[in-house]
């Protein structure tokens, strides 16, 4: 359904929840998206202003690719390493 599979090979799945800064309004919310959803191998899961759900093949780009992808967009992103529950 989401493009996570491929027929005949398996697929390395990353994901995380990246921080953007720089984002104001549902513009950026759709300037995001479309800079994420130009990147091939990632599946945008959600995005706010501020931040980024997305998952990717770990074959077809990184994490780093996607910081990089967000900055020619206009914004700084940072890969969250941790999730707090406090």
């Amino acid at each position: 359904m989401f493009g996570w599979f491929k027929s005949g090979a398996q697929q390395e799945l990353a994901g995380a929840r990246f921080r953007i800064g720089g984002m104001s309004c549902g513009g950026c919310v759709r300037r995001v998206e479309a800079a994420l959803g130009a990147i091939p191998g990632v599946t945008v899961q959600h995005v706010e202003v501020g931040s980024a759900q997305v998952a990717w093949d770990a074959a077809q780009t990184s994490a780093d690719a996607i910081v990089a992808a967000l900055a020619a967009a206009g914004y700084q992103a940072d890969k969250e390493d941790h999730r707090d529950t406090e």
